[in-house]
């Protein structure tokens, strides 16, 4: 399953270029640049792709992603260049209802070589996995440390998407509600808690161990 997730390195480096504005929002400035209270819908990779420190990702909808060719398809997704990022905030958005036109893998909010992030207070919901693939709520990858991950709302998909979705099978794997690759050590580590979060397969926040997962405090799972 770590194996899996390895190939969101190459997608998000394929798409550091700025997007359709109608589709998606994407800002790859080294400057603080923020996204705010947008409604964004039928994306293809990310609905919102924020890369560098600083960056605010508050009060967003991202909605309906249909998807492309590349591997996966995000609602936001979190990235630096050097491994560098620091000090950024994805914070009171709500992921929801994606049933992609092609199959693709899911992920409502997916962090890539950034530290010291705070996801908070946000509600992934009904990411629908395409037959034989699988839908992941909240993913931080191998390289991120020092993640704070609090009081989201990150629910699995239940039944098929209304009206056919897509137009594609569906019924794929609901993997991981929150879930942390990075191995930790006594000073890098992430922490999850006061999070409620039901209904994944593989787990709801995957705990940490000696080579991945997140300190956990007070969270809900079902």
């Amino acid at each position: 399953m770590r194996n899996a997730i390895s190939f969101c390195r190459d997608a998000a480096r394929a798409s550091r270029r700025f997007a359709t504005f109608a589709h998606a929002i994407s800002n790859t400035n080294a400057t603080a640049p923020s996204s705010i209270n947008n409604e964004v819908r039928k994306s293809l990779l990310a609905g919102i792709q924020m890369a560098g420190s600083n960056n605010v990702v508050q009060g967003n909808l991202v909605t309906e992603n249909i998807g492309s060719s590349t591997a996966y398809s995000y609602g936001i997704l979190l990235s630096s260049f050097d491994g560098t990022g620091a000090g950024n905030t994805i914070r009171d958005n709500i992921v929801t209802n994606f049933a992609p036109e092609v199959p693709v893998r899911l992920i409502g909010i997916y962090l890539l070589d950034v530290q010291n992030t705070v996801v908070w207070g946000n509600t992934v919901s009904a990411l629908y996995a395409p037959a034989d693939l699988f839908a992941y709520g909240i993913v931080g990858s191998a390289s991120v440390y020092g993640t704070l991950a609090r009081d989201n709302t990150v629910l699995s998909a239940t039944g098929l998407p209304s009206a056919g979705g897509g137009g594609i099978p569906y019924g794929g794997a609901n993997s991981d509600g929150i879930r942390f690759d990075g191995t930790p050590t006594g000073a890098n580590h992430n922490v999850c808690r006061d999070n409620v979060v039901g209904h994944w397969v593989i787990n709801d926040i995957n705990a940490q161990t000696a080579n991945t997962g997140c300190i956990k405090f007070n969270n809900t799972e079902f």
